[in-house]
């Protein structure tokens, strides 16, 4: 059976299998979508979000989301901005914590440097053929 509605306005409008599992289009220029008795998730005009911090997962173990398209300037927010990963002009920013390698590491392809420091007065890089440390200060 198939409902369908041609034009339904002014009407508080709830649609769903029961009270505990429907979308709720009630509030103006919101819809919540309501799972097992909890509201999950809200839609506005400028966000999608779960109504509680920590309530709700983006994929499983085992139902893997496949990409990710996020434009520029855009930020990553880990735990209200405890870590941050920001993109920014072919860069990629890192702010609130450190970078932890564990296992393999990070691996460069050739020619592609390391750079410390405000100026990057210190790069560390392999060229192909030949290893290379360059610094603009003194190495002690």
């Amino acid at each position: 059976m198939a409902l369908i509605f041609d034009e339904i306005q002014g009407k508080v409008l709830k649609i769903g299998r029961d009270d505990h599992n429907l979308i709720d289009f009630s509030t103006d220029n919101q819809i919540d979508f309501r799972v097992a008795d909890g509201n999950r998730l809200r839609l506005t005009q400028t966000a999608l979000y779960p109504i509680t911090t920590d309530a709700v997962s983006l994929g499983t173990s085992s139902l893997n989301f496949s990409d990710l398209f996020l434009d520029s300037g855009a930020v990553i927010n880990f735990d209200s901005g405890d870590v941050t990963l920001t993109h920014s002009g072919n860069n990629l920013a890192i702010a609130g914590g450190n970078l932890e390698f564990t296992g393999y590491g990070a691996n460069f392809v050739d020619s592609a440097k390391a750079k410390f420091g405000a100026g990057y007065d210190l790069q560390i890089y392999h060229d192909g053929t030949d290893n290379h440390i360059d610094a603009t200060s003194a190495l002690n």
